[in-house]
């Protein structure tokens, strides 16, 4: 008989049922473990305590798929789906969106309708949201349309047409916790090529006014380093700090004084930037590049 392999519902990695579970090995992490679309605590019942029974929230599921399950891997299932990450601003707007549907409480009732409420109203803004970033996200595996561009001091870039729109959003989100806003807003892209007059490749680059052959700034990134977190937006908030220092080429002390503040700000490693594929930092007289 063939075996046949059971994968993540989400990564889609090879899952087993052999042990190590939870370790910090390759095995602990692709572990197998099951999930329940629909928590059992919202029927009355608990998965860590069999044959106790409480007032559930439901009587029926709302979406039907009370006691169904999938199979994901430990990665996904416990550092997942058990701890989504709502900043301070995912807070107050789900407050807003709680007031504004009128599922707001300032002393709790008897009742638990308005709790059902949230619940439903949460999964609503999650399925949404999954569904609008889908479709406006799609070029990144449907879109293949790229465009040849020179800059006017000759950087040699192959980009897609279609700004992408996380590396957007890093920009938009860091231009407001880190530079006060202060940023032009600017569109960033993926590169299939960033490349410099000498031949040197660069993982990403701020293409300033001057420069820009249309007097459009931009940003690109490599699609090199895509699938290499946290280098995208590494990247990203790397070329920001070019964009603030607008003027200053390459990466002297001020340029280090500055991003040393913003990597400070966001508690990462301090990295000088993206070096290209010969280790060396790049930079020109007109646009910066890393």
């Amino acid at each position: 008989m063939s075996h046949v392999s059971e994968t993540c519902s989400i990564c889609g990695c090879e899952v087993h049922h052999s042990g190590e579970y939870a370790k910090p090995t390759v095995r602990g992490r692709s572990h197998a473990t099951k999930h329940h679309f629909v928590a059992e605590r919202f029927f009355g019942r608990s998965t860590n305590r069999r044959g106790s029974k409480r007032v559930g929230l439901f009587s029926i599921c709302p979406w039907g798929y009370e006691g169904a399950t999938a199979i994901y891997c430990y990665e996904c299932h416990e550092e997942l789906l058990h701890n989504p990450v709502l900043l301070p601003e995912d807070i107050k707007a789900l407050a807003e969106m709680v007031k504004q549907c009128q599922l707001n409480e300032e002393q709790k009732p008897e009742h638990r309708e308005k709790i059902v409420g949230r619940i439903t109203l949460l999964h609503d803004v999650i399925s949404m949201g999954l569904k609008d970033l889908a479709e406006k996200t799609s070029h990144r595996t449907m879109d293949t349309e790229t465009e040849e561009i020179t800059t006017v001091d000759g950087i040699a870039i192959r980009r897609y047409r279609q700004f992408d729109l996380i590396l957007t959003r890093y920009y938009a989100v860091y231009n407001e916790r880190y530079f006060d806003k202060n940023l032009p807003s600017l569109p960033v892209h993926w590169a299939s090529e960033i490349r410099f007059r000498d031949g040197r490749p660069a993982n990403a680059l701020f293409v300033p006014t001057e420069c820009a052959p249309d007097q459009r700034p931009f940003i690109v990134v490599s699609e090199k380093v895509q699938a290499v977190e946290p280098m995208p937006r590494h990247c990203v908030l790397h070329e920001m700090v070019h964009v603030k220092l607008t003027g200053v080429s390459g990466h002297p002390q001020v340029f280090i004084d500055e991003f040393q503040r913003v990597l400070n700000l966001d508690r990462w490693e301090v990295i000088l930037g993206c070096a290209d594929e010969s280790g060396q930092a790049g930079g020109t007289t007109g646009s910066n590049a890393q």
